[in-house]
C-alpha cells in the first residue's frame, strides 16, 4: 500500500492516538485543513490540502508548489473528501 493509501486508511480507521477523519460528501462541508484524495475505488494518488474552506476550496499541494482554487487545477478528477473530525490523545 503507498503513502496516499496508508494515510487515507490512517485517518478513517483511527481510534487511539493522532488524528482522525471521515469521508464528506461535499467540497463546502470541508474546513481549512482537511484533505482532498485523488483517485477513486481504492485507488488514490494524491492528497491535497484545504486551505480555505468554500465551494470551490483554496487548496495547496506540493506539486509545483501548487496554491489556488481546486476547479482550476484538479477540477474533474474523481476524488474523495477527508473531514478531519478530530484529534485522539
Amino acid at each position: 500500500m503507498d503513502s496516499v493509501n496508508e494515510l487515507r486508511s490512517f485517518l478513517l480507521n483511527n481510534s487511539t492516538k493522532g488524528p482522525s477523519g471521515s469521508i464528506s460528501s461535499t467540497f463546502g462541508a470541508l474546513e481549512s485543513g482537511d484533505i482532498i484524495q485523488l483517485g477513486s475505488n481504492g485507488n488514490f494518488y494524491h492528497f491535497i490540502v484545504v486551505y480555505n474552506k468554500g465551494g470551490d476550496p483554496t487548496v495547496t499541494a506540493h506539486t509545483d508548489k501548487y496554491s489556488g482554487y481546486y476547479s482550476s487545477r484538479y477540477g474533474g478528477s474523481p476524488n474523495s473528501k477527508i473531514h478531519i473530525d478530530g484529534y485522539y490523545y
